[in-house]
Order: C-alpha cells, then sequence, then structure tokens
C-alpha cells in the first residue's frame, strides 16, 4: 500500500542561533516524502546541502519519542496553485515544506507559525 502523503515532522531541538532566538516553540521541520516500499523519505535542509534518509515505521516512532511532533499534509498538486507555479522562496526548512504542499502564505517564515497552519488546515 503506498501511501500520497506528505507528513511534516517538527522539532525543538536545533543546532542554529536564529531559531533559537525567533522561533517560540518549533524551531526545525523536515518534510517525509512516501516512498514506494511502505516508509518515508526524509528530506533535510541544512547549512551542508539537502540530505535524503529513509525512514520506517520504526524510525518514525523513534522520531515521536525523541520528541519530534508529526503532522499529515497533502502533496501541492498543480490545479491546488491554480496552475500557477508556486512563489520562489529561500532553500529554509519552511520554505521546502511550504512549497511541497502549497502554502503560499507570505507571513509563514518560522516552523511553528506553519505548524500552526497545519493544524488549522488540518481541522477544516
Amino acid at each position: 500500500m503506498k501511501n500520497d502523503n506528505l507528513i511534516i515532522a517538527f522539532t525543538e531541538k536545533t543546532g542554529k542561533i536564529l531559531p533559537r532566538i525567533f522561533c517560540r516553540r518549533f524551531r526545525h521541520c523536515c518534510v517525509l516524502f512516501p516512498s514506494e516500499k511502505n516508509e518515508f523519505i526524509l528530506v533535510q535542509i541544512g547549512i551542508d546541502g539537502v540530505r535524503l534518509i529513509p525512514v520506517g515505521a520504526r524510525e518514525l516512532r523513534r522520531l515521536e519519542h525523541a520528541g519530534w511532533v508529526l503532522v499529515g499534509a497533502g502533496f501541492a498538486r498543480p490545479h491546488d496553485l491554480g496552475g500557477q507555479t508556486p512563489p520562489l522562496q529561500f532553500l529554509t526548512c519552511v520554505g521546502f515544506a511550504k512549497r511541497a504542499t502549497g502554502i503560499n502564505n507570505p507571513f509563514i517564515w518560522t516552523p511553528d507559525q506553519l505548524y500552526r497552519k497545519l493544524k488549522r488546515k488540518n481541522h477544516d
């Protein structure tokens, strides 16, 4: 069974200085794309570039046990964007997650703001 939804993983832990100053709760996020093997590919954006990490069910449970919060989100589909290309964004964890989910709100800059947006979207 192939999963067609994304998971956005949020954490309070980061080694970066600016998120510690500007972010209240969540300070980093990662996008987990479904793969064909009933697992996910975690895409981590960092100073050293982009890393792709395979993540199975066991690793998802370990992330949750380590304090990560997992939120389901849908893919950005062309019809969701009105046929337009999503706006360019900085290559940050939040910018990448917004692009993957099709969120075009220019005022979402921090992982905490993205978390609140996704939680509201999931309740609608």
